[in-house]
């Protein structure tokens, strides 16, 4: 494949790369109708686990496989992207365009989207915003306007003896492995409660010293990664802190400005920063590029009469340094041959998803930059960087190795079998084992439970640009129009689903189909706002699909975000 594939368009990643936005759109449509349904939160991680409900639960079950996918494989094709255009504009054309069309909807979503979701949320929930307890869920409070039975948060009990999670390790204060009715009592004022009942990371105070004596005696006991301590670097809470320079700021309106869920632009940006610089040593990217036949035994040129397709699929390779990317690409041909690619990258990405240090069981918590205020995110790095800048690095090595696109079709449904296995199987092990910290093989149990999950996302990640690569990689208006449209509806879609899952809600649907209806009409509702304000203006290179794209129907557009 020659390098002027830059101009092409990867129907197929575009595709698979929608349908990552949109799932997003329905993942948080689950999410938001369990806080508006009457009930306490479910939590977030495999029914009946940490942080999860206590039995089987389907739309729980669903969110917990959507999330353990999607956002890994928006930035496996984020990678592939990028790469893509590192090598078109070179080094500063690549910077300067991923900062125009990821720093600026980053910057401007701030303080548009985010404090319309948060305005949203406060509306329709009764709440008084990220962290507090309002409306319906209020303790002891009055219904809210959805109406039924308030729900009072000192109704929910402290975790069962010899369990603590890690952000109630500060409130362990006599150290005895478990929260007592005292310990408890405190926790609940200064953790925020859990998802579901407020926003990312706020807890119900706003900075100060504890209540408590106790509290305030172990203020310097060690803080679990993402539990900051009260005070002026925000307020303790299930994520990271919005940060002292933003709590000076912004004061008790901080909640306002957080990432929210533009926590992956700022993501993206750093990895798309950093990955040239990161893979040059590696010899990853260069000008030149050249085949391996399928023996792995000698370089040929690059032409398409050179490539030679007997046997297995050809491996291109990078020829300068020629010794060290010829034994790179033997290793890679290898694993190629051996339909291997997402168990190495699952396996690749079990040591950073260990480092997640998640409360909700054994699986990939909540993004840990969310709760994170303005300007404050910009000089710190989360704990879960690590686990996507994997996906984000194997989308970039794809990019270098797309030729072998055709053989992930092949598989696709063998990759989605191994992928809900491996899910499955980690799920159960969480449920029934990571509760009990005392057996005597708990890390062992633990370390397999994580690999299981790491596993499984990549498979599932995988088994899904089979899918698109099998059975939609040809162009049409249709895939085209929301290829270039998803962002948008992506970044407005959080301050659209209250309203319309608040109208729904009388109506007391099945979860699954309450959560179908209140999407399809948010997604309507984004487009017609789209067609309305953002098409027409010059707010369309930003939020659209630019102009190069708008002009050439054969260009993959520069915006590779999901």
């Amino acid at each position: 494949m020659s390098e002027t594939s830059t101009n092409e368009r990867f129907n197929a990643l575009d595709g698979a790369r929608t349908t990552a936005m949109l799932l997003g759109v329905f993942y948080h449509a689950l999410l938001f109708g369990g806080m508006l349904g009457g009930s306490p939160p479910t939590g977030f991680g495999p029914p009946g686990g940490p942080g999860g409900p206590g039995g089987l639960n389907g739309a729980m079950m669903l969110q917990d496989w959507l999330h353990s996918f999607r956002m890994p494989l928006f930035f496996l094709i984020s990678g592939f992207f990028c790469r893509m255009m590192f090598q078109k504009y070179g080094i500063y054309g690549y910077l300067y365009r991923r900062y125009s069309r990821i720093g600026l909807p980053l910057l401007i979503g701030i303080f548009t989207f985010v404090p319309l979701y948060q305005f949203a949320s406060e509306s329709f929930r009764g709440g008084p915003g990220p962290g507090g307890i309002g409306g319906r869920m209020s303790p002891g409070g009055p219904p809210g306007p959805m109406g039924g039975a308030a729900f009072n948060a000192d109704d929910l009990p402290p975790p069962p003896p010899g369990f603590v999670p890690p952000p109630l390790q500060p409130f362990d204060v006599n150290h005895d492995g478990s929260i007592d009715a005292a310990e408890w009592i405190v926790a609940k004022k200064e953790l925020p409660p859990p998802p579901g009942f407020g926003g990312p990371g706020f807890g119900p105070r706003r900075g100060g010293q504890p209540d408590d004596p106790r509290a305030a005696t172990n203020a310097s006991a060690p803080r679990f990664p993402g539990i900051g301590p009260a005070g002026p670097a925000g307020p303790r809470g299930m994520f990271k802190p919005p940060g002292e320079v933003s709590t000076r700021l912004f004061g008790t309106s901080v909640k306002y400005f957080t990432l929210s869920h533009l926590w992956f632009l700022w993501y993206l940006l750093v990895f798309a920063t950093a990955a040239p610089f990161v893979v040059s040593p590696l010899g990853l990217i260069t000008g030149r590029r050249g085949i391996v036949d399928q023996n792995c035994e000698r370089p040929t040129d690059v032409g398409a009469e050179n490539l030679r397709t007997e046997g297995s699929l050809p491996v291109p390779f990078d020829v300068s340094p020629p010794r060290s990317n010829a034994a790179v690409d033997q290793i890679t041909a290898s694993i190629i041959r051996w339909q291997m690619i997402p168990l190495l990258i699952g396996l690749l990405s079990l040591p950073a998803l260990l480092m997640t240090q998640s409360m909700f069981g054994w699986s990939l918590g909540l993004a840990d930059g969310i709760g994170r205020g303005f300007p404050d995110f910009l000089w710190h790095l989360e704990f879960d960087m690590p686990f996507y800048f994997v996906y984000f690095l194997s989308g970039w090595w794809l990019h270098r190795m797309r030729v072998i696109l055709p053989s992930v079709a092949s598989g696709w449904w063998i990759n989605f079998a191994i992928g809900f296995a491996a899910h499955l199987a980690a799920a159960m092990l969480s449920l029934n084992f990571a509760r009990q910290m005392d057996l005597p093989n708990y890390s062992l149990l633990r370390f397999a439970g994580y690999a299981l999950y790491a596993v499984g996302s990549a498979f599932t990640a995988w088994a899904f640009l089979g899918v698109f690569q099998r059975f939609a990689n040809h162009p049409s208006v249709f895939g085209r129009y929301f290829a270039d449209t998803a962002f948008w509806v992506y970044l407005v879609h959080q301050a659209l689903l209250f309203p319309f899952l608040a109208w729904l809600t009388p109506f007391k649907l099945a979860w699954w189909i309450n959560g179908s209806l209140a999407s399809l009409m948010t997604i309507a509702a984004s487009i017609l706002l789209y067609e309305s304000f953002v098409r027409p203006t010059p707010l369309n290179s930003l939020f659209g699909p630019g102009s190069s794209s708008r002009s050439n129907s054969h260009r993959t557009k520069e915006l590779s975000v999901s």
